[in-house]
């Protein structure tokens, strides 16, 4: 018992005012792209504020994405021809801020120190630009220590009009909701049905993907044209995977034609469209799909930032992934500009390796370079990649060794069905992609390396 008088100890706070008291000392990562490289980073800031490799580390993630729903890109195409497969391509966002990024507030740093007293990485030190916030389209501002900034590409579209009559289909998704995003999708694939003549337009893993989902689905029904500037399909892969798939093509009616560019498309009085071509004149068909590359929808006002390069290939950044222009903020994925190929291997790797970065910025740790640090000393990330042909078909590469096939394609469904389980938040499907994932890139250090170029 106290003594009389005494004044009586103070009450605990509420759990809610301890929460929020909690909340207030930790640091602040926004990552920005619900895609494979921006799960990838929310992962593993999220694993280091949870203590599972060492010491708990006092931070929250926030993870910004302009649509409410997590997309499986790979699977799109497939859903064109068969909408049925939306069911399991798209999955809601767990926890994620709805919203459009468009820039950042930005101060000049006095200098800083890690937690254990310890200078930060040059690009840390005083003098330097930081973010402070994240802008939305909305107004809104997310305060930010640091940001990993994930935005995709931007990938081609559905022409306007032809025999579809509509907007057409954006591989980069404009719907806000899960439910209208399948709906454009249906609308997409109700053109598709109306179409008698299809035209794609490039050669890379994208047009030829979507040119074998046509004739795979609409054997003999269709005409399709497979346009590629360059001088071979999948220009970035062995010789076999190219021979194979434009093998597998042209036996399904496929009319392929390389070293062919686009010189301009009109549309004609009928909705149909006329695609003017420098080796084969005019076409005129009822649908084209352009698949002809990566984009980069960068905000102006990032992109425009001093010191930030922007171009073509997407984000600048040094090899610890550092924005060019801004210490504090993070790039990884195709937005990532980077000499290697964009695949949804290296947009988790470099995912993974950025929220690993800022964690490291945090408590002033060294951070890792892209690729040497987490490649086992190669200059250049393991070439993996899958390209689908139809349901049952594919060519696979693993640096220099192609595998074309059933087995392709049995690995494409796999590979689908784990990372599907990972953006549902599955723990066992989780871990399980993780060890794959490290075991590739080890192998990818020592294996087929006979005669293999990165592209």
């Amino acid at each position: 018992m106290g003594q009389p008088g005494a004044a009586a100890p103070p009450a605990p706070p509420e759990r809610g005012e301890a929460r929020a008291a909690a909340g207030a000392t930790k640091k602040q990562v926004v990552v920005v792209g619900g895609g494979f490289a921006g799960r990838a980073a929310q992962r593993a800031v999220a694993e280091a504020a949870r203590g599972w490799f060492g010491p708990r580390v006092g931070l929250e993630v926030t993870l910004v994405d302009a649509k409410g729903y997590f997309e499986y890109t790979p699977a799109l195409l497939r859903c064109l021809v068969e909408p049925a497969a939306c069911k399991r391509a798209l999955l809601p966002h767990p926890k994620a801020v709805q919203g459009t990024a468009v820039g950042f507030a930005t101060a000049v740093v006095a200098g800083e120190r890690g937690e254990g007293g310890e200078e930060k990485e040059e690009g840390q030190k005083a003098g330097r630009a930081v973010a402070t916030a994240v802008r939305l389209s909305d107004g809104r501002e997310l305060p930010c220590d640091y940001c990993i900034w994930a935005q995709g590409a931007v990938y081609g579209a559905l022409a306007p009009g032809g025999a579809a009559g509509g907007a057409g289909l954006s591989l980069r998704p404009r719907a806000a909701s899960l439910a209208e995003r399948a709906r454009e999708l249906h609308e997409a694939h109700e053109g598709l049905l109306l179409a008698s003549t299809v035209a794609v337009i490039g050669g890379g893993a994208c047009g030829v993907e979507l040119a074998a989902e046509i004739a795979g689905h609409f054997p003999g029904s269709k005409s399709i044209l497979l346009l590629s500037r360059a001088e071979a399909l999948l220009a970035h892969m062995p010789g076999d995977a190219q021979r194979y798939a434009e093998a597998w093509l042209k036996k399904r009616g496929v009319q392929v034609l390389l070293g062919c560019e686009v010189l301009g498309r009109t549309l004609t009085a009928d909705g149909r469209h006329r695609v003017a071509t420098s080796v084969g004149g005019d076409l005129t068909v009822d649908l084209v799909f352009d698949c002809s590359g990566n984009r980069f929808d960068v905000p102006a006002a990032v992109g425009g930032l001093p010191g930030v390069a922007a171009g073509r290939g997407g984000l600048g950044a040094d090899a610890r992934l550092r924005m060019a222009g801004l210490a504090n903020v993070f790039v990884c994925g195709d937005v990532l500009d980077a000499p290697f190929p964009k695949t949804a291997f290296t947009a988790d790797v470099t995912g993974r390796l950025a929220g690993r970065n800022a964690v490291h910025a945090l408590l002033g740790r060294p951070l890792l370079r892209y690729p040497e640090d987490v490649c086992h000393g190669a200059d250049r990330p393991p070439a993996l990649e899958c390209v689908s042909l139809y349901k049952y078909d594919g060519v696979f590469q693993f640096n220099s060794l192609v595998v074309p096939g059933l087995l392709a394609g049995g690995l494409k469904a796999f590979i689908e069905r784990m990372q599907l389980a990972v953006a549902a938040g599955g723990c066992a499907a989780t871990w399980s992609w993780r060890a794959i994932e490290d075991a590739n890139v080890w192998l990818g250090r020592h294996l087929f390396l006979e005669g293999f170029v990165s592209a």
